[in-house]
């Protein structure tokens, strides 16, 4: 009876840690797929907006449409390099890859706004507070937000009039506001704009951090906060970087 119940506990445990090799397998897959749409989307709506500029200026202003253009081959390469660094975490498993350059994070954020402003749409940026560090990934996580916010404005909204990127250093947290203009009155509810796989993406990454989210509209309005409590973050010294 004992070594049935040996064997017994041994099969039991064999299950249990093939059920956990496919769950860490799935949830692998799920936040790679994550972020390679946070990419591609941002990528894509940045080029396909210039694209089209730059096919209405073509005639008429052969400047502007060289400029566009310009923008196109500096986001497409910018995208390339992202994806060979992914690729290189896939191969390499979590050693980073010797090359690669380091996860973006909350110092990243402004040049992703000043990255929007040159792709025809205008980012007022604005940071308050204490600025200081959070955990990479949580910064990474912010980063994404931001991205998705952004990338969202640029294909959902009235990009001309410009979206508004509010960074604020609290004392329990770090919130990010991403504020935009719908291209036409809400018609659907929620109406969230990317209300898909990228919000609930953003909101899962979000919570492995104990952050939370909130996507809001109305008739003309689009609003984007993201909240990561200030849990692991370290003080920043006077006078040095983000």
């Amino acid at each position: 009876r004992y070594r049935d119940s040996l064997l017994e506990r041994l099969a039991v445990a064999e299950r249990e840690r093939d059920l956990r090799a496919e769950r860490a397998v799935a949830e692998e897959r799920t936040r790679i797929a994550r972020d390679i749409h946070d990419l591609v989307s941002h990528s894509l709506a940045v080029v396909a907006v210039q694209a089209a500029g730059a096919e209405r200026a073509f005639d008429r202003d052969p400047g502007q449409a060289r400029e566009a253009l310009g923008v196109i081959s500096h986001t497409a390469r910018d995208a390339l390099a992202e994806m060979r660094a992914m690729l290189a975490v896939l191969r390499q498993g979590d050693a980073p890859a010797e090359t690669g350059a380091p996860s973006p994070g909350l110092a990243q954020i402004e040049e992703l706004a000043t990255g929007m402003d040159d792709s025809g749409m205008p980012v007022r940026w604005q940071i308050s507070g204490q600025a200081y560090r959070l955990a990479p990934g949580a910064e990474l996580v912010l980063y994404r937000v931001a991205q998705e916010a952004l990338t969202n404005a640029l294909k959902h909204g009235r990009f001309r009039e410009g979206a508004e990127v509010l960074l604020a250093f609290g004392p329990e947290d770090v919130e990010l506001e991403v504020r935009s203009t719908l291209s036409g009155p809400n018609q659907t509810s929620p109406g969230i704009p990317g209300a898909g796989t990228g919000p609930v993406g953003m909101r899962e990454r979000l919570a492995l951090y104990g952050g939370t989210l909130q996507l809001e509209s109305d008739d003309r309005q689009y609003r984007v906060l993201a909240k990561v409590p200030r849990t692991t973050g370290q003080s920043k010294q006077p006078g040095s970087p983000l």
